[in-house]
């Protein structure tokens, strides 16, 4: 059975990981009796939105206890995840992806990983082992793996003209896909899918999801 990491940044597309492409990551992984284990920082989340009025709201929220509400009790600290445990890592997209899991602000250009996110991807990626994203999630692989890779990374986000820039500022290549569509980077063992940064309908990027778990597996199956 194989054992997948999710790394989730909160709840809600706005302030945490988005709950369409969580949900749907997980369906995808126990359809194909893959055993699931969640991990997120703790740490007090940078801002919490409003989902309803989009405004910022004067609340204090802990980014693990609000990954909760996605993961149930089967969540722990990336810091106490070990990839020799994993066969890989999957990163849900969201705006969480950023602001929590990264030292980036909307005023700063570049984007500073998470040291314990880091630490665990580059460990999978020395490993050889699978890592997967979705939407924003290709910044955090992108700065997080840019300097360990033998050949540019090849990711896609979605088609945000800025956050495109910002991936090849990192030197990264970036490949515009539909919602329905995952890429596969064979040589650095990297699926990335638009998801929900397309802002299409939820139907729309599902197929998205289920390929890029279809490429992630495929990988685990490779030498």
């Amino acid at each position: 059975m194989k054992k997948i990491g999710i790394i989730l940044s909160g709840c809600g597309f706005q302030d945490g990981s988005d709950p369409r492409e969580s949900v749907f990551i997980l369906l995808q992984l126990e359809k194909r009796s893959c055993q699931v284990q969640f991990a997120s920082v703790k740490a007090i989340q940078r801002e919490v939105i409003d989902h309803h009025t989009q405004e910022i709201i004067p609340q204090s929220r802990d980014i693990l206890v609000e990954s909760a509400r996605l993961s149930g009790i089967n969540i722990q600290e990336i810091k106490d995840l070990s990839g020799a445990e994993l066969d890989a890592l999957i990163i849900p997209g969201g705006q969480g992806v950023i602001k929590n899991l990264s030292s980036a602000t909307e005023n700063e250009k570049l984007l500073k990983t998470h040291p314990d996110l880091r630490k665990l991807l580059r460990e999978m990626h020395r490993r050889k082992k699978p890592i997967g994203g979705c939407g924003v999630a290709s910044l955090i692989i992108a700065e997080s793996l840019g300097d360990i890779c033998e050949t540019s990374l090849t990711l896609t986000l979605g088609n945000d003209p800025q956050l495109i820039q910002q991936l090849e500022k990192m030197e990264a290549v970036h490949v515009i896909a539909k919602g329905d569509e995952a890429i596969m980077d064979e040589q650095n063992r990297i699926v990335t899918t638009p998801g929900a940064q397309l802002k299409q309908r939820t139907m729309d990027f599902y197929g998205g999801i289920e390929n890029l778990i279809e490429g992630i597996l495929e990988l685990t199956s490779q030498p």
